[in-house]
């Protein structure tokens, strides 16, 4: 990550950003449920943007 500042920049600020809106317990149903989520989101906009 040390080769690519702006990466970890932009890394550091999504984990701030996911530390701040997510509860301090994630249960393992709800976890799965998120990820699924934001993986079919980040396939839609790369569909878009391709």
């Amino acid at each position: 990550m040390a080769a690519h500042p702006k990466k970890a920049e932009i890394y550091n600020g999504v984990v701030a950003a996911l530390h701040e809106v997510l509860p301090a317990t994630i249960y393992s149903d709800e976890l799965r449920r998120l990820v699924d989520s934001m993986g079919g989101h980040m396939r839609q906009r790369h569909l878009l943007h391709a």
